[in-house]
């Protein structure tokens, strides 16, 4: 699976050539920009490899961004060659103005992280599917929506005497302009590369890297670093040694908003409005997503606040008072203005501290006026200041007291439009402008960017050898060995994907082993026998049985299985007041419990992780209670369960007892007022899953829904690998996605529902997201994860590990 490049810097892969990668190029599509060049003689026609690192701003346009093209001035609309995306966001590439050409089923729609596009054509091969082939982040675009290939030793446009541009199409004139950034471009002339040329894979992430060319270049070959801004000529300077230098049209070399040089790179990526983050009134977006106009409520940064010290500014650039400026909680519910989970400054001269009002006392600003923002995390509660043209507001600079923030929350900047009418225009600096900041940020604060990132590599650098999902097809046979795990399975999750009518499974080591026990989080009765069952050192025996809603190995029946790793054998744990058994993973936060009831109000389990559980569901081994799967979640109100096994909301259980998310040692059960006690019946047997957050591998929070098709995005710091939603302010069934079931690729509407015995129901568009670098973008209307006010819990793990600043020493050569 193509896995986009944020910057995770683990080992010294010097060795394998891992580059540095200095600056990039902003190409913004207002303002018509391109760079061009045309060969003073044609070479090879038939044969050819582009490759560059592209950051995408506007997307799903309507037009046809293109990264590189050629065409016959004499013949426009026959002989175009094109690597662009198109107006749905698909990648594509054009021979001969769509005569032949191939398209993804995939779309690339993440403009928080960088892709490496690679297309080469090679027509001088006999099997036609060769001649055309496109690499995004070193894997081959295989899943085409279309395909058809020019014949054999066709000629194209490229490398032809013709004019070859970047940045934009070359038709009747110029157009369908590209809207981010490009980076380190290689164009390589009679040569057919593939991506292992220009990047490699990071042993211990998985992630695609940027890696030096070092082959020749040939005739018409070029390399373009950007790094040469000392005028706008000497951006499209040449580095191959060839001399093929490009012309820049529309570009800048200027300080500040208007200069397109930028220091944004896979090396060091940075922050930028994030685009994907939807308001219900209209923004728009421009100059590489850094300037932001409209009536947008909420506008935040692409990366989260973690543990350090940040600054950025923001320039209004118009006299409207309605300007706001500050930071907001990730999982803020950006369709309102002024919530209470931001901090804000007003044109105006007014702020508001979260729950605080909204108070007078700063200075107003307006056209040109540059207001910058610190905020320091490292603090409990983390602080924020603000100062207008370099004059700090209110308590003073950050050297003083600042404004408190909520302990425990997450945070982004974030820019809006603090009115319910009008508009407002203003551009965000985080850093990577020509020029950097208009103002020095204060004593150790710094850009937000991958780089300056906290210093920790994540515990987890690896999260498939803790969590994964293993896709199989039954076989009708007794059992059948289903393995790939890089890890021996502790708790394994099995649902059939193709037929309806069939239970969730949930298997562990605490019960199955030996006792060959399953319980059905689609229904509340006890556990039931289940033969043949075992856990393997890399997977399972998938049993057969001939009562089809509980079978796992149907002939011809599709199944999924989520696989966890916790600690193998359980062990005594005498923390609580009930004594438990424990198999815990602690580096992953995650962990099986088995204890017995006494019907006791406030009794304690111990569960073994270290920190507090962010999610805890208990179900009774012995008997069927209802609601039967107690589920406890850290964004739910005190007091208040969700039932895994039900589609009703949260509720505070007051009768019939419940449980609560305690502290780092235990969790307790309570009571219910009518002497019930589903989580603690008198001599019941109870098994408990119960994880805690790890950054970068795990996440669990709360979102709002807006009921629109351009949805929430959720900011998980993360690219998740698994997804489990809940609507909590309503009735409705959980869903469930996974990176293995869509194939590979966006947008992911392979759905089930944890509290159902339905099917997946293939690629349904009612139920599609986005699985992005740092989180998901929600794109349908359902209820099942987007109603309009609703509010979502949600818990989600990560398929490669959270942010990491790049090594710039050791990667570097």
């Amino acid at each position: 699976m193509s896995r986009p490049f944020i910057n995770h810097s683990i080992t010294d892969d010097s060795a394998l050539g891992g580059s540095l990668i200095e600056r990039s190029l902003r190409f913004n599509d207002n303002d018509v920009s391109y760079l061009s060049r045309t060969p003073s003689s044609a070479s090879n026609r038939k044969t050819f490899t582009f490759s560059a690192w592209v950051k995408r701003s506007n997307i799903s346009t309507g037009t046809y961004p293109n990264i590189f093209s050629s065409n016959n001035s004499s013949n426009y609309s026959l002989n175009g060659t094109y690597i662009w995306f198109y107006p749905t966001d698909e990648l594509g590439f054009s021979i001969d103005s769509g005569t032949y050409y191939i398209k993804t089923n995939a779309k690339f729609r993440d403009t928080i992280s960088w892709y490496h596009v690679l297309g080469h054509i090679d027509t001088t091969l006999g099997t036609s599917s060769d001649r055309v082939k496109l690499y995004v982040n070193g894997e081959r675009q295989t899943d085409l929506s279309y395909a058809t290939y020019p014949p054999q030793n066709h000629d194209t446009q490229v490398n032809n005497n013709v004019q070859h541009t970047v940045g934009a199409r070359r038709y009747y004139s110029i157009d369908n302009y590209f809207d981010g950034y490009l980076a380190e471009i290689n164009f390589i002339d009679g040569y057919a590369y593939d991506p292992s040329y220009f990047g490699y894979t990071e042993s211990q992430t998985g992630i695609w890297r940027p890696k030096r060319y070092e082959g020749t270049y040939g005739t018409n070959g070029f390399h373009l670093e950007f790094k040469d801004n000392s005028s706008t000529s000497a951006l499209g300077t040449d580095t191959s040694g060839n001399g093929n230098n490009f012309s820049a049209s529309n570009l800048s070399v200027a300080a500040g908003k208007d200069g397109d040089s930028f220091i944004d790179t896979p090396s060091n990526n940075f922050s930028t409005l994030n685009p994907l983050v939807k308001s219900n009134y209209n923004q728009s977006l421009s100059d590489g997503n850094l300037t932001r106009s409209g009536g947008a409520k909420q506008t935040m940064s692409t990366f989260e606040l973690l543990n350090g010290k940040y600054y950025f500014e923001y320039k209004a650039e118009d006299s409207n008072q309605n300007h706001s400026i500050g930071v907001c909680q990730i999982d803020t519910d950006t369709r309102d203005r002024i919530n209470t989970e931001c901090a804000h400054y007003f044109g105006n001269g007014e702020y508001k501290i979260e729950n605080n009002n909204q108070t007078s006392g700063f200075a107003s600003y307006t056209t040109g006026d540059i207001i910058g923002v610190a905020v320091d995390t490292t603090l409990s509660p983390p602080k924020i200041w603000f100062a207008k043209n370099n004059t700090w507001q209110g308590t003073g600079n950050p050297t003083t007291t600042g404004y408190s923030l909520t302990s425990g929350k997450k945070y982004a900047f974030s820019t809006a439009h603090g009115s319910s009418s009008g508009s407002s225009t203003g551009t965000a600096f985080f850093g990577a402008h020509q020029g950097g900041f208009n103002y020095d940020p204060p004593s150790g604060f710094k850009a937000l960017s991958s780089k300056n990132l906290p210093p920790n590599v994540p515990s987890i650098i690896r999260p498939q050898k803790h969590i994964d999902t293993l896709l199989y097809t039954g076989n009708g046979s007794t059992t059948q060995n289903i393995t790939g795990l890089q890890f021996a399975p502790d708790f394994v999750w099995i649902k059939s994907r193709s037929a309806s009518g069939t239970h969730h499974q949930v298997f562990d080591v605490i019960r199955s082993v030996g006792g060959d026990k399953a319980l059905a989080p689609s229904r509340t009765a006890g556990e039931y026998s289940f033969s043949a069952f075992d856990l393997l050192n890399n997977g399972f025996n998938a049993p057969y049985s001939s009562s089809a809603p509980y079978s796992c190995n149907t002939n011809g029946v599709t199944y999924v299985a989520w696989c966890w790793k916790a600690g193998g054998t359980a062990v005594t744990n005498n923390d609580g007041s009930i004594t438990s058994q424990v198999s815990v993973n602690e580096e992953a936060g995650f962990s099986i419990i088995s204890y017995t009831g006494n019907n006791t109000n406030n009794a304690t389990v111990g569960h073994g992780l270290g920190k507090t559980p962010a999610l805890l569901i208990t179900k009774s081994r012995d008997n069927a209670i209802d609601p039967a799967w107690h589920t406890s979640h850290v964004s739910l109100p005190a007091n208040y369960d969700i039932a895994l096994d039900a589609s009703d909301a949260a509720w505070n259980p007051s009768s019939n007892g419940w449980h609560e998310l305690t502290n780092s040692s235990v969790f307790t059960l309570k009571k219910g007022s009518s002497d019930g006690n589903n989580t603690n019946r008198n001599g019941d047997r109870y098994i408990a899953y119960c994880w805690a957050e790890i950054p970068g591998y795990s996440k669990f929070g709360k979102y709002t829904g807006n009921g629109n098709t351009n949805g929430a995005f959720i900011n998980l710091g993360f690219k998740p690998a698994w997804i489990l939603v809940k609507r909590s302010s309503a009735s409705e069934n959980w869903a469930l996605w996974d990176n293995k079931r869509d194939g590979g690729f966006n947008p992911n509407g392979y759905l089930l529902r944890p509290d159902s015995t339905n099917d997946e129901g293939g690629n349904v568009t009612g139920h599609q997201i986005d699985l992005l670098s740092n989180g998901f973008k929600l794109r349908f209307t359902d209820t099942k994860g987007n109603g309009n006010g609703s509010t979502y819990i949600y818990m989600a793990f990560a398929e490669q590990p959270g942010l990491t600043p790049y090594d710039t020493q050791t990667n570097a050569r």
